[in-house]
């Protein structure tokens, strides 16, 4: 019954384990002669993580011949003014998603400003094309407006990135728990803003997967679905659609202490 909740379509592996004894938590314990399974670490040691992906790429808007979730954050733009390299203008950050290729039309968020791929460099490799996870500077044929904090996408997958107002589901980590109109720092990629909790819609019981409305806090440990409202846009997918950039964490302004966990609905 939890299973069907979760929508969850790979195979489930049950370990018989206690907690207070150690059985079966690091190594196989000696006391279960009828379980022939690994103990609970080396299973989680050894996951494939990349063998059931939660991404759904299909469900993103395709872009110019890349798919629909090529995803680039601007962390810092390189403008060397030397006499060699007078007029170069790159941008320098890590792939968070998709492939950007040299040639490919790019739209730049949150201006909206379009242009192309003029060159790929990693390191002192000059690249025909990158992806998830290179770090990479990009430069473009045209001069667009990019600062640190852009976000550079597919030329036809910015419709719905940028968001004020998110609805997200939140893993509370903090001793103080969080309530309804309380302000925190969103951090999403390299972005940092302030954010606003509008509203508490849902608390999920952890045991049952059971929701009950508008409640009154999260405490720790508990999960449950918000609405929050940023002061300037982020530019976020929705987790189940593209998970590399669907996910953002608060912080508490006073204490710097990251206090939740978001995934953007």
């Amino acid at each position: 019954e939890i299973i069907d909740k979760i929508e969850y379509n790979g195979t489930i592996d049950f370990i018989p384990l206690s907690s207070l004894y150690g059985d079966n938590i690091t190594t196989k314990s000696t006391k279960m002669d009828w379980y022939n399974g690994e103990a609970l670490l080396p299973v989680l040691e050894n996951l494939d993580t990349e063998k059931y992906p939660i991404s759904q790429k299909n469900s993103l808007p395709a872009g110019e011949g890349r798919g629909g979730v090529s995803r680039f954050p601007v962390q810092w733009v390189i403008r060397p003014k030397t006499t060699e390299f007078h007029d170069f203008r790159g941008f320098a950050g890590r792939i968070a998603s998709g492939t950007f290729a040299v040639g490919d039309k790019i739209t730049a968020l949150p201006t909206g400003e379009s242009s192309t791929i003029a060159s790929i460099t990693k390191f002192e490799d000059n690249l025909n094309e990158a992806s998830e996870g290179d770090s990479v500077v990009i430069t473009l044929n045209t001069e667009i407006d990019v600062s640190r904090g852009s976000m550079l996408v597919g030329a036809l997958e910015n419709a719905t990135l940028a968001k004020k107002e998110i609805q997200a589901q939140i893993c509370w980590l903090d001793s103080q728990p969080l309530v309804q109109g309380k302000t925190y720092l969103l951090q999403h990629g390299i972005n940092r803003v302030k954010a606003k909790i509008q509203q508490l819609e849902t608390l999920t019981d952890v045991q049952t997967l059971e929701t009950s409305e508008f409640p009154e806090k999260i405490k720790l440990n508990e999960i449950g679905m918000v609405k929050l409202k940023t002061a300037s846009p982020i530019f976020a997918d929705t987790y189940t659609g593209n998970p590399k950039n669907g996910a953002f964490i608060l912080i508490d302004e006073f204490s710097n202490g990251t206090v939740g966990v978001g995934f953007v609905n």
